[in-house]
């Protein structure tokens, strides 16, 4: 789909042209068109048009949970490419009117904040999160005692983890392979029952129809009742939690293959966890299950900053009546590096643009900044606990577990007060594809003066120009969980959209 410049379409013109269309038909047509981009990109890797595609999918994703939540059956037109591309560029060229000759900084915040985190997860690739949901929710002892042992797994999914990873890679593969939707009953049939041992098809099914899946009345139910106005296309998609629509003919609908891979990722697994803890009712056991997270993710990052050879890392140091340090220390020959690490995700309204009032990024980023500039001053008095300064540069790198897309608008500078010396915040996921480039580097340390912040630099929220590069330990996790429970290809499944 060619994309031309429109001129500025209100949010209400655009949620009208999304309702002449009949819904069933619109969410066919949304998740034909992303099984497209997502065919495009394998077959077309790195090039300009690659990365366009990447944000057509995530527009049209969004554009699926405005028809699910604003549209009917009760309409006539015919759902085709040229509708659905007519319907893609009318989104990208949508504003609220509040932008109109807008000077006010918080209007515009809002407004690009909520358009990054529609465009920006659709340019990570999704297999790192794969693998770190392994590691962080598994029980490789590597990375500290687990979240929740197994058995506990499967008394919330009804199967093992490894196993429900493996059922949602399945429907993946069958959002890509059969574009328009996938029978419930061709799952259930002889040629495709064997991707789905040793769990069986049947009770995949119930695992799907309880994590992934939802009929589609419910999500049009769930997005009329979190959209509070109907202006607002953006803040709400009830395709976030449920990404795959069960139409009243069995037919499971996807409106974005990678909405599938997003819902089993880190983000997606604490949601789960959340849930199998009753957070509101069971205050105590939430807090429980985020600091086990907390001290499991830590740990974590600690092992992927292992493997730089060339460098010593010091864990948390204790000092002085129990008082504790960064999280950990890189010491090189050139620089000490301060790394606090924190096992956050934006919430809705930081993603939304309400900060600093509502949103968490003073909260979180804020106070990991203040715990570098803390240990900061211990190392610059020569505190004896910490490894001495001996005239060598130091520098902040905050880890969170989730991006903050949002952190590079210039606005936040407003918000979040740099650390004491030059810091440095990003993403396991940046932090992932970085390391690999550290890990035999003699000169590690004046690479990482060269990828941080520098004297002068406001926050940082990238490793540039350290190149991107395969990670070791995310690779040998996906690699023996591809291998023991021999993932689905899409070529197994049957072709063609259901009918």
């Amino acid at each position: 789909m060619h994309h031309r410049r429109n001129l500025q379409v209100r949010p209400a013109e655009f949620r009208q042209r999304v309702r002449r269309f009949p819904r069933d038909d619109l969410l066919r047509g949304i998740a034909q068109a992303s099984a497209r981009e997502v065919l495009n990109r394998t077959s077309s890797p790195d090039t300009h048009e690659e990365k366009l595609s990447v944000v057509r999918e995530g527009y049209l994703f969004q554009i699926a949970g405005v028809c699910v939540t604003h549209c009917n059956n009760h309409r006539n037109p015919v759902v085709d490419d040229a509708a659905v591309g007519d319907l893609l560029d009318g989104f990208f060229s949508t504003r609220p009117p509040e932008l109109d000759g807008s000077r006010e900084l918080r209007t515009w915040q809002r407004y690009l904040s909520r358009v990054a985190y529609i465009q920006m997860p659709y340019q990570l690739s999704p297999w790192e999160p794969l693998a770190r949901t392994l590691c962080l929710f598994g029980e490789d002892r590597r990375f500290g005692e687990p979240v929740f042992e197994n058995r506990r797994w499967e008394a919330i999914l009804g199967i093992t983890l490894e196993e429900f990873l493996k059922i949602a890679f399945i429907m993946y593969a069958a959002a890509v392979r059969n574009p328009g939707g996938i029978l419930r009953e061709t799952l259930l049939a002889p040629n495709v029952r064997p991707a789905f041992e040793p769990v069986g098809a049947e009770r995949a099914l119930q695992v799907v129809d309880s994590w992934l899946a939802r009929p589609v009345a419910d999500l049009a139910q769930l997005g009329q009742e979190e959209t509070l106005d109907p202006d607002d296309l953006w803040r709400f998609n009830p395709f976030y939690e449920w990404p795959i629509a069960i139409m009243d003919d069995g037919t499971y609908v996807t409106p974005s293959p990678l909405g599938v891979l997003r819902r089993f990722g880190p983000q997606g697994m604490y949601f789960i966890g959340r849930d199998a803890v009753d957070a509101d009712a069971n205050p105590d056991a939430f807090r429980a299950f985020t600091k086990a997270l907390g001290l499991r993710f830590e740990r974590y990052i600690g092992v992927q900053l292992g493997f730089i050879q060339h460098a010593q890392l010091h864990p948390e140091i204790v000092y002085d009546d129990e008082q504790r340090s960064v999280d950990y220390i890189i010491e090189t020959p050139e620089v000490l590096v301060l790394v606090e690490v924190k096992s956050v995700a934006p919430n809705i309204d930081t993603r939304s643009g309400i900060f600093p009032d509502n949103g968490d990024v003073e909260r979180n980023i804020q106070r990991a900044c203040q715990q570098i500039t803390k240990s900061a001053a211990l190392i610059e008095q020569g505190h004896p606990d910490f490894p001495a300064l001996d005239g060598r540069q130091m520098r902040g790198l905050v880890v969170t577990r989730e991006p903050y897309f949002n952190l590079p608008l210039p606005f936040l500078t407003d918000v979040v007060q740099p650390a004491s010396i030059p810091t440095t915040v990003v993403s396991s996921q940046e932090l992932e594809v970085a390391i690999p480039a550290l890990y035999e580097a003699v000169d590690c340390g004046t690479a990482l003066l060269g990828a941080l912040a520098s004297e002068g630099d406001a926050v940082k929220t990238s490793l540039n120009p350290l190149p991107v590069d395969r990670n070791l330990l995310l690779d040998e996790i996906a690699d023996r969980w591809r291998d023991e429970h021999r993932l689905i290809d899409p070529e197994e499944l049957p072709d063609g959209p259901a009918e």
